[in-house]
């Protein structure tokens, strides 16, 4: 039989720093129940990926924070290419203004440069807008207003009677075609009832006539030919 435990004996409690203590759990990317496949793959793969990005970050700034910037070379040749690019601009800049000012001076002369002393494209330009210029005047005469003088535009009243006398020759011209295929149409019924009483005379001992019988046949084998040759 087993030896009975002493009542006294009881269990350590634990230490209440412990207790106060709770497990911090890693932050979860995705639902945590998915099963072996493509999506758990692709879900533990970003979390890889931030767990290195977030590292990878933290060494950076502890670097920086430990670093001095006035030792980095990076800090020192971006520091000199940031004075370099602004020398460059001041630079362009006083040239602007040193070109601005020859200008503003060779317009405000009281002499104008003579022919010699322009320069090959600048009198070039003088000379396409003196022409265009001369165009325009000649534009402006009598003669050139004449050339463009538009056609008169044609009355409302006159419009609508063309239109009613175009509309009036279309109607006449279905008419007339309606009347020729009206016309067709009972002469082709009339050769019709010709051929079929042709077809059925009879002699009074009741035969054939064979003779117009033929002449309707031949003319039909005709009819079918000159069809047949177009």
């Amino acid at each position: 039989m087993a030896k009975e435990r002493p009542s006294d004996v009881r269990r350590k409690p634990k230490d209440s720093k412990h207790q106060g203590q709770k497990k911090r759990k890693g932050f979860s990317v995705g639902p945590a129940n998915l099963p072996d496949g493509t999506y758990k793959r692709k879900v533990d793969k970003i979390k890889r990926t931030l767990i290195h990005k977030a590292k990878v970050k933290k060494n950076y700034s502890k670097t920086l924070a430990s670093a001095d910037p006035s030792a980095d070379p990076n800090a020192i040749r971006a520091h000199k290419l940031l004075e370099e690019a602004e020398q460059e601009r001041l630079a362009r800049r006083k040239q602007a203004q040193e070109a601005n000012e020859e200008s503003n001076n060779e317009e405000g002369g009281d002499e104008q440069p003579t022919g010699d002393s322009v320069h090959p494209e600048r009198q070039a330009a003088i000379d396409a807008a003196a022409a265009a210029a001369d165009g325009s005047e000649r534009s402006a005469s009598p003669e050139g207003q004449e050339r463009r003088k538009r056609r008169p535009k044609m009355s409302s009243y006159k419009r609508q009677e063309e239109i009613a006398a175009r509309k009036k020759e279309e109607r006449e011209k279905r008419r007339q075609e309606a009347e020729r295929q009206q016309q067709e149409r009972e002469q082709k019924e009339k050769e019709r009832e010709r051929r079929k009483k042709a077809m059925s005379a009879r002699t009074r001992t009741g035969q054939f006539k064979l003779g117009k019988m033929s002449h309707i046949l031949l003319s039909q084998v005709e009819e079918q030919m000159k069809k047949e040759k177009r």
